[in-house]
């Protein structure tokens, strides 16, 4: 996947090196061919879900057997399971999404509480329950915001932020502490294929040490999940127009729906045109295909195929994938990915059996990786430590949380593990960190990481700085910050020392109208030159009876004052319109 973004740009950088007022890109430009000459090495499949975990309780203390039921519309069934003597409980391998969550026990109020997944990410829903023998129900809505549960440094851009990010669905990846991308995955699976704007549903991106499951290097993970369908029919059309010499357009369609209720369900998309000034012409087509069958198996089906064209030399990626999830019991889960691309055939496996504290988890990939972990949960502590033997190197990996409060708020977290990539025979990256976590309110959270790296004589300290907030879904305000400080790197110039972005956004109603507003900060040192841009993006929304439509404007690098030198490409604008059905 992020092949094809960093061809992309580095085309749009070297237009823009070429016309009459020289600019001297150097960092972006430099940084997007070691990003392309790290993306060409070997990737293999990795199975990217996500996870929800709570306790319940009954009279404070713990309950076992209380059933517990995860619904929402992302899912064709219901998953259900139990909890264990501690009154904890896990359910694995779910897609992200927004989920009502009831507990429920003989002769005890019912309780449903609200939960949102994120890709790659573990979320909590804890209950208390209270006797009742007419066994009456209770509902929240409110969420809560837990920090404990996902202890790997991670960076989250949901559907939502996603689109009122003036940066676009691909480059708020940018936006994330560290930005070293040594992985792609989209819905699962390494992916040529770029997605286009219209099909990218949410974004996660691992900013250090990486659960065993996922075959990393010393950078970062990102990983894509595109739309899927639904009970509820959709059809969207959108163009994008952008400012080249002449104007380019981008054309984008998507549906979405049952054939089955309940059971089967489709999504298709396809896209031609140009996204921005001097990236290549691209057209493509996605489709998608989920059906349950029985409450304990899930099958989904993918085709992708995406041509780029870059001057006259076209690029072509198709990727046909399977996605198999299967429940035995309250206790047991498994997830298979297999994919075939042009010239690779990926596989990749694994199985979680929740067992008293633990959560045992074992897989195997094609590209002849084994892992095996164990994620145990005692008192206010959240362990994980795994190994993964690759190409006859055996990697340990280690992540350890402490929930200074108990109900998932604040926390410390650390994590350490070790990378031997086989395309560096004999040589060992070692990540660790040491970080602390907080939510803020019931609408954000922050996290804060200290990261070394080391091979040999190289060593690099990160510290990182990533917080969000979101008030009665009409504001919302971010930020990153990443401080590097490398020693006997190979390419000390070329990184930044400093690099920040900090973003406000507004959503008000005009009537039945809605008027948003978001404004980008971005700030990156190197070398001791400095710049600091500044994008906004514009949203206008229109409801109709069965329809809506939605006006956007986005500019970047507004004030662009940088007389022929910049770090960042010059002002750009684009426009885009959607109507969604």
């Amino acid at each position: 996947m992020n092949q094809g973004v960093a061809k992309s740009q580095s085309l749009k950088v070297s237009k823009s090196a070429a016309t009459p007022s020289l600019r001297l890109c150097d960092f972006a430009t430099l940084r997007l061919l070691i990003a392309l000459l790290v993306l060409a090495l070997p990737a293999f499949a990795n199975v990217t879900s996500s996870a929800l975990t709570g306790r319940v309780l009954v009279g404070g203390a713990p309950a076992r057997g209380v059933t517990v039921t995860a619904e929402s519309p992302v899912l064709q069934a219901p998953r259900v399971t139990t909890t264990d003597a501690r009154g904890r409980y896990w359910l694995a391998a779910l897609p992200p999404g927004v989920y009502d969550v009831t507990f429920s026990l003989a002769a005890h109020t019912s309780l449903t509480k609200r939960a949102v997944l994120e890709l790659a990410r573990v979320a909590r829903a804890d209950g208390v329950l209270e006797p009742n023998p007419d066994e009456d129900s209770t509902t929240s809505t409110a969420v809560t915001v837990s920090v404990a549960d996902t202890i790997y440094p991670t960076t989250h851009f949901d559907d939502g932020a996603l689109d009122r990010l003036p940066a676009g669905r691909l480059g708020s990846a940018f936006l994330a502490p560290g930005s070293r991308f040594g992985n792609g995955i989209v819905d699962g699976v390494p992916d040529g294929a770029v997605p286009s704007e219209e099909t990218i549903e949410q974004m996660t991106i691992v900013n250090g040490v990486s659960p065993v499951e996922w075959e990393t290097r010393h950078g970062s993970t990102i990983a894509l999940r595109t739309r899927s369908g639904g009970e509820d029919f959709f059809f969207t059309l959108r163009d994008t127009i952008t400012n080249d010499d002449d104007l380019q357009h981008f054309g984008e369609a998507t549906a979405g729906g049952r054939i089955v209720p309940q059971r089967l369900w489709f999504f298709a998309g396809a896209w031609k045109g140009n996204e921005s000034p001097g990236a290549p012409d691209r057209q493509g087509v996605l489709a998608k295909v989920d059906a349950q069958f029985g409450a304990a198996h899930h099958l989904g089906l993918s085709y992708s195929d995406t041509l780029q064209v870059f001057s006259t030399s076209p690029f072509e990626y198709d990727t046909a994938s399977l996605r198999y999830t299967g429940v035995a019991g309250p206790r047991f889960t498994s997830e298979v990915v297999a994919a075939r691309t042009e010239n690779t055939d990926f596989f990749s496996g694994r199985a979680s059996y929740h067992l008293g504290d633990h959560v045992l988890t074992a897989g195997y990939t094609d590209a002849g990786a084994a892992f095996a972990s164990d994620r145990w949960s005692y008192a206010r502590w959240n362990v994980y430590a795994g190994v993964r033997h690759d190409d006859g190197n055996l990697d340990p990996r280690v992540a350890v949380s402490y929930d200074l409060h108990g109900n998932g708020a604040r926390a410390i977290v650390a994590t350490w593990g070790e990378y031997t990539p086989p395309e560096v025979p004999g040589q060992t990256f070692r990540v660790m960190s040491l970080g602390f976590a907080s939510a803020l309110g019931s609408g954000g959270s922050a996290r804060a990481d200290f990261i070394r790296r080391e091979s040999g004589t190289f060593w690099q300290h990160d510290f990182q700085l990533d917080a969000r907030y979101r008030l009665f879904d009409r504001f919302e305000a971010g930020g990153t910050y990443t401080l590097t400080n490398r020693f006997e790197s190979p390419f000390p110039s070329l990184f930044p020392e400093h690099t920040a972005n900090v973003w406000v956004g507004a959503e008000l109603p005009i009537g039945d109208h809605e008027f948003g507003a978001t404004v980008l900060q971005r700030y990156l040192e190197v070398s001791r030159f400095s710049e600091a841009p500044t994008d906004i993006a514009l949203r206008y929304n229109i409801p109709f009876s069965r329809a809506g439509l939605l006006l956007a404007f986005d500019m970047t690098n507004v004030f662009d004052d940088s007389d022929g030198i910049s770090l960042f490409p010059p002002r750009d604008y684009r426009f885009w319109l959607r109507v969604r059905m």
